[in-house]
C-alpha cells in the first residue's frame, strides 16, 4: 500500500503517542514512584529517509532515580527497527552514569540509520527502551534481575525507496545511436535537475532519483542537434524508461501562455507539440508566469499542442500548423479539471438483474465488461 504525505503526517501523528505506551505495556513497566525513569530530548524521532541514506541523530536522555542503575544500562531497539537503526553505543557502563553532583544523569546516544539500496519503501513504527543492570547481572540475556526504565523514545521511519531512469538517444532521421550525448532529466513540479551522459550504445542510466512525478528529458549531441521526451517517475513505478529522438534544429517556433480556468498562471505545466505528419514530438515546461516557448521546430505540418498540469491533472489541447507559410504560431491554452467519472456503471431495471449488461450499449473506444470478471465477485 502506497501512502499519500498526508496519510504518513496522520499516521504519524496517530501512532507515535501510542508506540511508547504499548512498548512499555509489554515490557511490564508501572509508572511508580520507585522506577528509575528516562526523559528523552527529543521526545519523539520523526525521520523521512531514502534508500541508500546512512546518517546520524543525536539524542539524549535523563535519567530520575538513577541510583539503581549504577551498573549501567542497555538501550533495546525494537524488533522491526533493528535491520536499519544502529546504536552507538547500545551498553552505558557505569562509567558513563556517574555524576560527581549525585544529580539525575544526562546522556547523549548516537543513533545511526543505515537503510539498504534494495528495500522497499515503507513506514515503521518503533522505540528506543532502556533496561538497567544490576551487581548480580552475569548474562546480558538474562532479564530477571533487570528492570527497564519508564520512558522510551517512540521512533518513526517513513522509508522513500529511490528510482531509476534509463533510456536512450537515437537520430531522428536514421535510428543510430547519439553516443556521448548530453542528457538532464528535470521534474516538472519540483524543478530539481538530474544530468549523465549517455554510453557509445547511446544509453543512460539516471539513479538515486526521487520520485517526484512527471519530467521533461532533454538531450544534445554537441552538433546542435537536440531533442525532448517526457515520462513520469512515481512511487508505484520506479523504473521509467525514455526514448529521445534527436534532430538538426528548425526554424519553426509555438509560443503561448497556459493558465488555470481562474486566470492563474500554470507554472511548471507540460507542454508538448505532437506532429502526426511526421511523427515527431517536443516538449517543454511552462515558467512561473505560464510562458512557454518550443523553439528549431522543423516545418512538419499539422501540429497538436497540449498542456498537462500534474499537480492537479488539468489539460488543455489545440491544434495549428507549423509550416514555411505559417512558421511561429502563437497558441494560449486555458487548462481544464476533468470532471468525474464514476468507477463503474451499475444497471438497474435491465432484465438480468443491476448487475447485468443487457440494455447496455456503447460506442467509441469503449468495451463493457462484466465487474465480475476482471475483479472477481463482490458482494453488493
Amino acid at each position: 500500500m502506497t501512502l499519500s504525505a498526508s496519510n504518513r503526517r496522520n499516521l504519524r501523528h496517530a501512532t507515535l503517542g501510542v508506540v511508547s505506551l504499548l512498548f512499555c505495556q509489554l515490557c511490564g513497566v508501572a509508572n511508580a514512584d520507585d522506577t528509575p525513569s528516562a526523559i528523552w530530548s527529543p521526545t519523539e524521532l520523526s525521520e523521512t529517509l531514502r534508500t541508500g541514506d546512512n546518517s546520524k541523530r543525536t539524542v539524549s536522555f535523563t535519567l530520575s532515580g538513577d541510583d539503581d542503575v549504577d551498573d549501567g544500562i542497555r538501550l533495546i531497539v525494537s524488533d522491526n527497527l533493528r535491520p536499519f537503526l544502529r546504536t552507538s553505543p547500545s551498553f552505558l557502563g557505569e562509567d558513563a552514569l556517574e555524576n560527581d553532583d549525585d544529580e539525575a544523569s544526562s546522556i547523549q546516544v548516537t543513533l545511526i540509520f543505515d537503510i539498504p539500496e534494495d528495500v522497499p519503501g515503507q513506514i515503521l513504527e518503533g522505540s528506543i527502551a532502556l533496561r538497567s543492570l544490576d551487581d548480580d547481572e552475569d548474562d546480558e540475556d538474562d532479564e530477571d534481575e533487570s528492570v527497564f526504565l519508564a520512558g522510551s523514545l517512540p521512533i518513526l521511519l517513513d522509508i522513500q525507496a529511490l528510482g531509476t531512469v534509463t533510456g536512450g538517444v537515437f537520430y531522428f532521421s536514421d535510428s543510430v545511436a547519439v553516443s556521448d550525448a548530453t542528457v538532464i532529466l528535470v521534474f516538472s513540479e519540483s524543478g530539481a535537475t538530474h544530468a549523465t551522459t549517455a554510453d557509445a550504445d547511446g544509453l543512460f542510466i539516471i539513479d538515486g532519483v526521487e520520485p517526484e512525478g512527471a519530467f521533461v528529458v532533454t538531450a544534445e549531441d554537441g552538433s546542435g542537434a537536440a531533442g525532448t521526451a517526457q515520462g513520469a517517475l512515481l512511487e508505484e513505478d520506479l523504473e521509467p524508461s525514455v526514448l529521445v529522438l534527436i534532430d538538426q534544429p528548425g526554424a519553426g517556433l509555438i509560443q503561448g501562455t497556459v493558465q488555470f480556468d481562474d486566470g492563474t498562471p500554470a507554472s511548471n505545466a507540460l507542454v508538448t507539440a505532437s506532429f502526426p505528419e511526421t511523427g515527431r514530438t517536443q516538449t517543454t515546461l511552462t515558467d512561473a508566469d505560464g510562458n512557454y516557448s518550443l523553439t528549431q521546430l522543423q516545418f512538419d505540418g499539422t501540429a497538436i499542442v497540449i498542456a498537462f498540469d500534474s499537480a492537479t491533472g488539468s489539460s488543455a489541447s489545440f491544434s495549428s500548423v507549423v509550416a514555411a507559410n505559417f512558421p511561429s504560431p502563437t497558441i494560449n491554452l486555458i487548462l481544464q479539471t476533468p470532471p468525474f467519472v464514476n468507477p463503474e456503471l451499475v444497471n438497474n431495471g435491465f432484465t438480468d438483474g443491476p448487475d447485468g449488461l443487457t440494455g447496455w450499449y456503447s460506442s467509441g473506444p469503449v468495451q463493457i465488461v462484466d465487474r465480475d470478471l476482471v475483479f472477481g465477485s463482490q458482494a453488493n
